[in-house]
């Protein structure tokens, strides 16, 4: 019951943030500063929410709590945090979300195939993505082992 209230808040949220979408998904004209989410530094978890149907029933979602791996995504995100406005033709929200708590919701950053999706204070919208980039997102977001 928890986490699909969980899943439903993220998706609140993101749907809220992300209420339109550049098919495009170019930066827009005047880019952002490149640490537009200063606020990510401050991250004791992010909560990793999966494709529906892509995992076992209770099993759509995980936390991440490890230093090191949040420090990792973290960077990755920074990076990739000058996002364009939104258009109508890109879908709403994406199908893999994280959201970054510390305390309190910080940001949420999620991809569909060839987007991102990100979210922190006021920034929002999407941004073009590599199937590279894709795969090395999917990699920093990879479930922890049973072990941590």
């Amino acid at each position: 019951m928890r986490l699909a209230f969980l899943a439903l808040l993220a998706l609140a949220v993101l749907t809220t943030a992300c209420d339109q979408i550049p098919s495009s998904a170019q930066p827009a004209d005047v880019p952002l500063p490149a640490d537009s989410c200063p606020a990510l530094t401050v991250a004791t978890s992010a909560q990793v929410f999966l494709p529906p149907g892509t995992a076992a029933p209770r099993k759509g979602a995980y936390r991440l709590t490890d230093p090191e791996t949040l420090h990792r995504l973290a960077a990755f995100i920074r990076v990739r945090s000058v996002v364009g406005p939104p258009s109508y033709d890109t879908p709403v929200s994406p199908r893999t979300r994280v959201m970054f708590t510390g305390g309190h919701s910080i940001a949420v950053f999620g991809s569909n195939p060839g987007l991102f999706y990100f979210q922190c204070g006021s920034v929002k919208g999407v941004r073009s993505a590599s199937e590279g980039e894709q795969d090395e997102f999917q990699a920093l977001i990879e479930a922890p082992s049973s072990s941590q």
